[in-house]
């Protein structure tokens, strides 16, 4: 049966039962095989912890902090042991502002620390529908998120396991859950084409033992050298034990120690002729092995070198490209700011204006009444005095009259 492989997003806080590890498998993006992301909002579980490092700013007393903490591992669906990957970095999108990076490069070793990131404010983002809203808040689209883009320092590099810490900040002395909105992962699986410097390096091993099984290799000549020898110590042996047998004569034994001797002193001269060949052997084969070798370690440290100049490159692309937007959000608030203070500044002066106006035109008013109740008297008296001046005419007319009818 074929074991299957996952990346999996695991949650690494332990709940009040001290249950922990809840996986969520990434699923490979389209037509990308080292890119992979998490199809659903994931919710992580939070816990409380001291902080050693404000026991003195807060007088002995330990002040707390809140965390949640999850792991990106490639396992088996059987086996809790972790795998080595290639990990390039990861986007993504949360409702915490800061998070602190550690990988595990040896298992023996340990994890160790990487970096910390701050989250940029996430806008304009699509809504979240009801159904894909959790239980635990009323609505998603209320709070604020945040988000995150790293790179690995120098390149892909091989590690065990990735652990993100999310900083949780308080709200009102409650925690509120973490959620991880969306996530992209850069990573390159376990294979042939995950592990380059890996393969290079078996290659090099590879060629190396050749290089070597070729030096040993014994030629024809060798063989012969050797099998000359080895029936000489045989014929060697045989007359020692004739010389230590009493049947045979002083002079048989003499006649063996010299050809003993004569026997000795060939095979220490084939010996030393194949010593030579050898040695010749390894001298002309050994030239080329090192030209090799050094060759192998420029391109090595080439392709190190470019691999590290591209990814600080994508580093700065990702902080430049976050800088510009971090920025243009500040110019728009700056701008949104000075058209309101400017609207209400253009309000108050129009109310002042207004006021001045109705003010003018009450005094308006009031004059034209004044004039009004100023003019009737003297009209009235004008009126009074033509009646009386026409009444003493007719009054004088009446009698002169009188008069002249008297007379």
């Amino acid at each position: 049966m074929v074991e299957t492989h996952t990346l999996s997003f695991t949650d690494c806080t332990p709940d009040a039962d001290g249950n922990s590890a809840e996986r969520t498998s990434f699923v490979c993006e389209e037509n990308k095989k080292s890119s992979f992301i998490l199809s659903n909002i994931v919710v992580l579980k939070v816990r409380t912890m001291a902080r050693e490092d404000d026991e003195v700013a807060t007088g002995g007393d330990k002040t707390s902090r809140t965390i949640s903490s999850a792991a990106i591992s490639y396992s088996t669906d059987k086996e809790n042991h972790n795998e080595i990957f290639l990990f390039g970095g990861f986007e993504l999108i949360s409702n915490v502002n800061s998070l602190q990076v550690f990988v595990t490069r040896d298992e023996l070793k340990g994890e160790e620390y990487l970096t910390s990131c701050k989250g940029v404010r996430a806008r304009d983002l699509p809504h979240i529908e009801n159904e894909e809203q959790m239980i635990l808040v009323d609505d998603l689209n209320t709070v604020d998120w945040f988000k995150f883009v790293f790179a690995s320092p120098g390149g892909a590099k091989p590690v065990f396991c990735v652990r993100l810490v999310f900083h949780v900040p308080p709200t009102n002395n409650i925690a509120p859950p973490v959620f991880v909105r969306t996530m992209k992962a850069k990573c390159r699986l376990n294979n042939v084409d995950a592990k380059p410097a890996v393969a290079a390096h078996h290659a090099h091993n590879t060629h190396h033992l050749q290089g070597m099984q070729h030096l040993q290799q014994p030629t024809a000549g060798d063989m012969s050298n050797l099998a000359s020898m080895m029936s000489m110590m045989q014929n060697t042996r045989a007359m020692s034990h004739s010389i230590s047998t009493p049947q045979y004569g002083i002079n048989h034994a003499s006649n063996s120690s010299a050809e003993n001797m004569t026997n000795l002193l060939s095979m220490m001269a084939m010996t030393h002729n194949t010593n030579k060949s050898a040695a010749a052997m390894q001298n002309q084969t050994d030239p080329a092995l090192q030209t090799n070798t050094i060759n192998f370690l420029q391109q090595q440290r080439a392709q190190q070198s470019l691999e590290k100049n591209h990814a600080e490159m994508m580093s700065s692309i990702a902080g430049l490209g976050m800088y510009l937007k971090s920025s243009k959000e500040k110019t728009m608030k700056s701008l949104e700011s000075m058209l309101s203070q400017m609207e209400s500044r253009l309000s108050q002066k129009l109310n002042v204006l207004s006021c001045r106006i109705d003010a003018i035109e009450q005094q308006l008013s009031c004059a034209k009444l004044n004039q009004m109740t100023d003019v009737e008297p003297i009209i009235g008296g004008n009126a009074k005095q033509s009646e009386s001046s026409i009444i003493r005419e007719r009054q004088s007319s009446e009698q002169s009259t009188h008069d002249g009818t008297s007379d």
